[in-house]
């Protein structure tokens, strides 16, 4: 008789294990689905952004004279309760504005990129990152000798 009860042990303690272990599996995979799902909307954050700047570039490269444009940012103050950063990345020999990068205070490996229209330059003088909860953020986009500058301002 103790065939069978020493099966019903190893096959019980095997059950066990492998609960066990299925929950770790469980939550590594719901980590990778809620990382993803902020990444998808950091990703839309950004592409707001972006097409914002680009807006405003058009809007004042279709004038002939100098001046700024700027327009207030609709974008959420925490992404699944977190807060995030909005930053334009720049070429700092050129100070060429590449894209905009969006991502989140507490894990800078959760991140999205968008490509901004070519031709735009930072004002390095002015906010290049903005922290998702200030205010009011304003895309500004302004014309000088030519040159299209764009920054971030706060109200």
């Amino acid at each position: 008789m103790p065939a069978p009860t020493i099966t019903h042990i190893i096959c019980t303690t095997a059950l066990i294990a492998l609960i066990i272990v299925m929950q770790f599996f469980y939550m590594q995979i719901i980590s990778n689905v809620q990382a993803e799902v902020i990444r998808r909307e950091l990703k839309d954050i950004a592409d707001h952004v972006s097409n914002t700047f680009s807006n405003l570039y058009y809007l004042l490269n279709s004038s002939s004279s100098n001046g700024i444009i700027r327009k207030a940012l609709e974008v959420p103050e925490k992404v699944e309760e977190i807060l995030y950063y909005i930053q334009i990345n720049y070429n700092a020999s050129t100070n060429e504005a590449n894209s905009i990068r969006v991502y989140l205070v507490s894990d800078n490996s959760i991140y999205a990129v968008s490509w901004l229209t070519p031709g735009l330059k930072v004002n390095t003088s002015m906010n290049l990152i903005v922290l998702s909860s200030e205010n009011d953020i304003f895309a500004c986009c302004g014309r000088f000798g030519g040159e299209f500058l764009i920054w971030f301002e706060m109200d």
